[in-house]
């Protein structure tokens, strides 16, 4: 996949020697970690996340290099990418170049602050970013990671005014750029600003998860979250609920996430973030690998230290608990894990001017 990696890279940047506009953008995005999992996977690949995957090594988590275009009628983005993130979390696309893609979009203004995009989009739904910088802690909730990242499909968004947005999506599917039946799925998202300080986002997909051989099992997916940001704190809860018809019985399984997230403000260039999740998936919809159920809770804390405002050293610790065997590693089968992060990440970006 690397080796893949550097001509896309040189055609990309490429462009930068026969335009002179002064809307197009560059940016270069890279994520490194270490991170050590105490149940020991024995093949070092980490359970149940994307982001920071691999056991006691040093990685790339991601690492991107994007080109943006925007002259307030048209827009367009192209991302490739590397690193253990798309390795794992895109390891179902069938092509490579499918994995090299981060961003792949087109969008036209249709009116106002109203815009069409088609293409490999952002997830339409959900509080945290797939780019660790941009987070309260070094890596994801898991109902992040158990949400869509990406997806191909059109996209209608527009800014209804200066405190409410409204986003509309047509998609091939949950997370996945080719299509894996006969079926398109659809969501919208809501975003208010309800004053300085306070938010509320509203978001929902409904689409059919089964294939052509298996019959249709529809999911529907609903996502809320009310954020509070203050001098020293922000503070946000989220909630994730999925419905799914069952496989073996047709009747609807349930999936729930409880999400709590904390960002203290210590000093100008160091903070203290920390989590706490509620994850349950009894019916084996989400968390499919696991029997006869999944269930677990989270602690989190992550101390940040901002070396500038565009590069921020993260680490992070961990500790799942819950009722349910789910942990397997060169330690044997627990109910309880531990997983330490140390994380830095550092973006850049250009305008060609």
């Amino acid at each position: 996949m690397r080796r893949n990696f550097v001509p896309y890279v040189l055609i990309l940047f490429g462009f930068s020697g026969y335009t002179q506009e002064a809307d197009l953008r560059f940016s270069a995005y890279v994520d490194g970690y270490y991170s050590y999992d105490f149940s020991q996977p024995s093949d070092h690949q980490k359970q149940y996340v994307t982001q920071a995957a691999r056991h006691n090594e040093f990685n790339i988590n991601l690492g991107m290099l994007k080109v943006s275009y925007d002259n307030g009628d048209v827009r367009g983005n192209v991302g490739l990418q590397t690193g253990t993130y798309p390795a794992t979390n895109y390891a179902g696309e069938p092509t490579v170049l499918a994995q090299l893609i981060n961003q792949a979009n087109a969008g036209i203004r249709v009116w106002g602050k109203s815009w069409i995009d088609m293409g490999v989009l952002g997830g339409h739904f959900g509080y945290e970013s797939v780019f660790s910088l941009r987070n309260e802690l070094y890596t994801q909730a898991l109902a992040t990671e158990y949400t869509p990242y990406y997806q191909m499909g059109v996209q209608f968004s527009s800014q209804l005014s200066g405190s409410l947005a409204f986003r509309a999506v047509v998609v091939n599917g949950w997370q996945n750029i080719y299509e894996t039946n006969t079926a398109k799925s659809y969501g919208i998202g809501l975003d208010y600003r309800v004053s300085e300080s306070f938010s509320v986002s509203y978001g929902n997909y409904f689409g059919n998860e089964g294939d052509d051989l298996t019959g249709k099992k529809y999911r529907v997916h609903n996502n809320a979250y009310a954020s509070y940001s203050g001098n020293a704190l922000k503070s946000t809860v989220v909630v994730d609920h999925t419905q799914q018809e069952l496989f073996t019985s047709g009747q609807r399984g349930q999936v729930l996430f409880i999400t709590w997230i904390n960002l203290f403000s210590i000093s100008e260039k160091l903070g203290l973030g920390a989590r706490y999740e509620y994850v349950s998936d009894q019916d084996n919809i989400l968390f499919t690998t696991v029997f006869p159920g999944f269930q677990t809770q989270i602690v989190s804390a992550s101390l940040n230290y901002s070396v500038m405002k565009n590069a921020v050293l993260k680490a992070e610790g961990k500790y799942y608990f819950g009722q349910e065997d789910i942990w397997q590693g060169q330690k044997g089968i627990a109910n309880e894990n531990v997983m330490i992060n140390v994380g830095l990440a550092v973006s850049l970006e250009k305008t060609n001017e």
